[in-house]
């Protein structure tokens, strides 16, 4: 199974050792650091205390997968951890490279998107499932 962008970047973060990654947790609180734009701080009294594992979670849940890698890079070269950086960045960028060598490949979760819903297909038990027909019938008459 090919590993995901929230693997990666908790294998990243495994890598530190506990001093790494209370700097790490710093980093990210500091009022020096900034984010861009859009985005909001991790509020210092979430980032207390967290492992790696949960780290990555709140990461990737205030920033998202490309912004949440981005600034992950970004703060362990701050905190002058290059090569757990180059070896993230290095991770990615192959599976950058291996998804462009084979463009038309679908991801499972295009596929299984497609699967759960088909177009023109009722909700299942959906309270107001009637109302989808009926919308569903009025959009096809015009």
């Amino acid at each position: 199974m090919e590993k995901t962008v929230q693997d990666r970047v908790l294998a990243a973060l495994n890598e530190l050792n506990s001093g790494s990654l209370k700097s790490f947790r710093n980093k990210l609180s500091d009022r020096e650091f900034t984010v861009k734009d859009g985005y909001n701080k991790i509020p210092q009294g979430k980032l207390e205390n967290k492992d790696p594992e949960d780290l990555t979670k709140l990461i990737l849940q205030y920033y998202g997968d490309s912004y949440g890698v981005e600034l992950t890079v970004s703060v362990l070269k701050a905190i002058d951890e290059n090569q757990v950086a180059a070896d993230l960045e290095q991770r990615l960028d192959n599976v950058k490279e291996r998804k462009s060598k084979n463009p038309n490949e679908e991801s499972p979760s295009t596929s299984e998107v497609k699967e759960r819903k088909k177009p023109n297909e009722d909700p299942p038990s959906d309270p107001f499932g009637f109302l989808y027909s009926a919308l569903r019938m009025n959009m096809n008459s015009l």
